[in-house]
């Protein structure tokens, strides 16, 4: 179920997104159904909503978008970091016997714990410039509901924000 969901998901936000885009004009709109690049497109109608609504240039696309690119590159060194510790680990394991701590093995987990630390601090920036960037398309859609429906959208997420977003698509 949770998978269908995920799906359902996946595809009634990009929609969304793309369909908003679209209206308002923003280049690339084929870039919402692209995980990543979907970054962009929401900060560009974040973007584009301050610029008309508030005469504010913000730059929120380029910023999400290399959130989105720093997160993802961290969180593959960070499984090739684990996937070789444990590799290594193996080989000693079949070649002595034993597993042994070795300089190479606590430089490596020190490696680890730098990268997640910056997997960490860039993914907690990425899911705030994202709610920042949801607030701005609710404000630019219902601005007397858009506190409602940001509040719903975090505790929600995974639910409600598809929702909302192919809602407003129109």
């Amino acid at each position: 179920i949770s998978s269908v969901w995920g799906i359902l998901a996946y595809v009634l936000l990009s929609y969304g997104l793309y369909k908003i885009a679209q209206r308002r004009g923003i280049h690339h709109c084929w870039m919402a159904w692209v995980p990543i690049l979907n970054g962009w497109i929401l900060g560009c109608i974040s973007d584009h909503y301050r610029y008309i609504a508030r005469a504010e240039i913000t730059h929120r696309r380029t910023l999400l978008l290399w959130e989105r690119i720093i997160s993802f590159v961290s969180a593959g060194v960070m499984i090739g970091i684990c996937v070789a510790v444990f590799f290594s680990g193996l080989r000693e394991l079949f070649l002595t016997g034993t597993i042994s701590v070795t300089s190479s093995l606590i430089l490596q987990l020190k490696v680890l714990l730098l990268v997640a630390l910056v997997h960490l601090i860039v993914f907690i920036a990425e899911i705030v410039l994202t709610y920042f960037c949801y607030y701005d398309l609710y404000l630019s859609v219902i601005p007397e509901d858009a506190v409602l429906l940001i509040v719903l959208s975090i505790l929600f997420h995974a639910i409600l924000t598809p929702i909302f977003v192919f809602i407003f698509r129109n």
